[in-house]
């Protein structure tokens, strides 16, 4: 932790709290030997880094570094400029053209490479995206300001960070909703539902179901969590109908 960089109850995404950078030398870091594998987007190893993020003021520096920028394809960022956001691989340039900031309102981002793939969403939105063989081994990861030899350094102006994670997989590659819950927490669906009668077109001995549903945390046991039956009474008595997984329709 570097200068007095704290949780604050002004302002949260969730919960009663989110972390407070005043611009002054408010920092966290991430040591390269404690998150080695899992943080450092080298080569085309998949990686996500995503959080939520509400400024201030449309101003720099960097909300948060890795790398070292001082060769091609080194520096692995997300840093403001002129009330635009930039995603830096330093030696290949910024992509993109720089994406706005709206003040004083909570924005996911999310900075995703998947193979040779870098991608940049802002509320979900895909803004760029593009080729990039990153090389940042053995850099830590810096929260609020510049990772890079003046570390520290380019701090990013008053703002508020929640939820920041690094994930070892590429958690999107196309337009996506942000997270509404924690990270971890889980939402249940519970209850049942009862269909309208069908009525069949003609004398029948059997009948199929099709149930599409949303598996957002965890693993659903079918027939087990998702139970669906019938009943060719009326409701009067019900059979359980073996459920099949058919595949997955989106991500």
């Amino acid at each position: 932790v570097g200068g007095d960089t704290e949780h604050s109850t002004a302002y949260s995404k969730f919960g009663t709290s989110s972390i407070k950078f005043d611009g002054t030398g408010d920092y966290l870091t991430v040591p390269y030997n404690v998150v080695n594998t899992v943080t450092m987007p080298t080569g085309n190893a998949a990686r996500t880094v995503d959080f939520w993020f509400r400024p201030t003021v449309a101003a720099g520096d960097y909300v948060f570094s890795t790398g070292v920028g001082s060769g091609a394809n080194t520096l692995f960022s997300l840093s403001q400029y002129l009330g635009n956001y930039y995603f830096q691989g330093y030696g290949a340039g910024d992509m993109g053209t720089g994406f706005a900031v709206t003040i004083n309102t909570w924005a996911h981002v999310a900075i995703v490479k998947d193979a040779s793939t870098v991608y940049v969403f802002i509320n979900g939105d895909l803004k760029a995206s593009g080729a990039k063989t990153l090389n940042t081994t053995g850099t830590i990861l810096s929260i609020g300001c510049y990772s890079g030899g003046s570390f520290p350094s380019n701090f990013a102006p008053l703002h508020y960070q929640d939820e920041f994670r690094v994930s070892n997989i590429a958690r999107w590659t196309s337009n996506f909703t942000p997270p509404t819950a924690p990270y971890g927490e889980t939402t249940n669906a519970t209850g049942n539902y009862t269909s309208s009668t069908e009525t069949a077109s003609a004398t029948v001995s059997k009948m199929g179901i099709v149930v599409l549903y949303k598996n957002a945390d965890g693993t659903t046991t079918l027939d087990t969590d998702l139970v669906a039956q019938v009943s060719a009474d009326g409701g009067a008595n019900y059979v359980s109908a073996p459920l099949t997984a058919g595949g997955t329709f989106s991500a």
